[in-house]
């Protein structure tokens, strides 16, 4: 494990991505951070950070500003419901911490759009906690080193628990982070990889193998698309609204008028759109 440990080190001193959330301890940048990139690719996250920042600057300025503003400031990043969870988060931290980020892992559990994984990854980055941030690339590395590209949640969970240096969490958490990213990929790059030497899956012949995550289902098409889609034409006017006629334009020909009013509905039951008559509009 030392010599895992010093080889991903020495490699990310060489090797890591120039990244502005790596760049501040501030915990609600992290926050901001790890809400954008929850399915979200880093090249696109980059931009919008650095724009949602320049607006929001603060948890209270969040927490203060219109559902509106931060749905319209979310665009292009999708899953517009990390935006609505973001700023449900900055109004709990003012409301229940006078605007003071907990660093205790029950605590921001309890926060909206907190789980297991984002936990962790606040204490880290933003905490500088040596925990484990266990996201898909470190479980792909850690199931093809340990496990010939296997591992159950609870044994991938442990050999990471193991693995955090003392005093170097922040430094080992992004450095398996750039390297699930870079070298142990879907298809890795194994003639470049400095661990072939302990990876067990390399070694057994199957260097590909690793426990994959249940695939989500496609977006172009879908219900999902079409609630974007919404979000989308709402956002192209300053008032945030549109009448139902211009939305349901959207609306493909095989489709039915109880379908696209389900798409409506379900936007209004997550918060994201408020109705009123044949008015829709970004919540207020």
């Amino acid at each position: 494990m030392n010599q895992i440990q010093e080889t991903v080190l020495s490699w990310y001193a060489k090797s890591k991505r120039n990244l502005p959330w790596r760049k501040t301890d501030d915990p609600y940048n992290i926050v901001v951070s790890e809400f954008m990139l929850q399915q979200t690719q880093v090249d696109r996250v980059i931009p919008k950070y650095n724009n949602f920042l320049k607006k929001f600057p603060s948890v209270k300025s969040l927490a203060q500003a219109s559902p509106a503003d931060v749905i319209n400031e979310w665009a292009g990043l999708g899953y517009n419901r990390r935006a609505l969870y973001l700023y449900k988060f900055a109004q709990a931290v003012v409301t229940q911490y006078n605007g003071t980020i907990p660093e205790n892992r029950e605590q921001l559990m309890e926060l909206p759009g907190i789980g297991p994984y984002t936990s962790q990854a606040i204490r880290c980055f933003g905490f500088q906690k040596d925990v484990p941030v266990v996201d898909i690339n470190i479980k792909r590395i850690y199931s093809r080193v340990f496990f010939r590209g296997e591992g159950s949640e609870n044994e991938l969970n442990n050999i990471a628990r193991e693995l955090v240096p003392p005093s170097q969490g922040v430094a080992w958490n992004n450095a398996l982070m750039d390297f699930g990213a870079t070298v142990c990929m879907d298809r890795p790059k194994c003639n470049s990889c400095p661990l072939t030497s302990h990876c067990s899956a390399f070694k057994a012949g199957n260097p590909t193998k690793y426990v994959k995550p249940k695939t989500q289902s496609k977006f172009a098409g879908s219900n999902r698309f079409y609630r974007s889609l919404i979000i989308k034409e709402l956002r192209k006017n300053d008032k945030f609204t549109a009448s139902l006629q211009e939305i349901q334009k959207i609306k493909p020909h095989d489709k039915s008028d109880e379908w696209f009013e389900s798409i409506v509905a379900s936007l209004e039951k997550d918060g994201l759109i408020q109705k009123t008559g044949t008015t829709i509009s970004l919540p207020k």
